[in-house]
């Protein structure tokens, strides 16, 4: 603290400080310096907030990407969690499939997205919130409905409905498949799922 007491003097080449006996006593000098040192940390504080403003980054606006899958529970619950800790931030939702908010977000466009986990890529920090899992869907009366376990093996010459490329589940339902080694009867592809 001395050094750090002594470096600042010599910078200002005046004495900030009176010793009497063991305790600094701050001159005038150090009071006028302390008051201009407040006003350059306002006014660096207030430059960096209005240089984030003109990039985009509101500090009370936060504009979130999510799958549309995890707007029925997830979402809602997230952003009541931020508005308990953080009144006046502002969110604003923006749909899609996994794809797109990653686009979004390396563009800028989005602050944040909850989506299934990226490839690893030095430009994206992930922090996983939970595991999904992607289940087997039939109708009421199909044979499978009252199965526990379906083998995809068995179902080689079954019709299929899949999400698009680019929605987090399309991966995993093509890396189903090949892992049971056929292509699926494709019967159509759907662009929005719900949960």
């Amino acid at each position: 603290m001395h050094r750090a007491l002594h470096s600042l003097e010599e910078g200002t080449s005046c004495a900030l400080f009176r010793h009497e006996g063991r305790n600094l006593i701050p001159t005038d000098a150090a009071h006028v310096l302390a008051d201009t040192a407040r006003e350059v940390i306002k006014a660096m504080a207030d430059g960096i907030r209005a240089t984030r403003e003109a990039a985009g980054y509101l500090a009370d606006h936060l504009k979130i990407g999510s799958l549309y899958s995890l707007t029925a529970h997830t979402v809602p619950q997230i952003v009541i969690g931020m508005k308990a800790r953080r009144p006046e931030l502002q969110t604003e939702l923006v749909l899609g499939s996994n794809a797109d908010l990653l686009q979004m977000l390396k563009q800028g466009s989005i602050d944040a997205t909850l989506m299934a986990t990226p490839e690893p890529d030095p430009e994206i920090e992930s922090i996983p919130l939970f595991d999904d899992e992607i289940f087997f869907a039939a109708r009421a009366d199909s044979p499978y409905a009252a199965m526990q376990a379906v083998d995809l093996r068995a179902c080689r010459d079954e019709p299929f409905v899949s999400l698009s490329e680019g929605f987090a589940t399309s991966r995993g339902f093509a890396e189903a498949f090949r892992i049971a080694a056929f292509t699926p009867n494709l019967v159509m592809r759907s662009a929005i799922s719900f949960r």
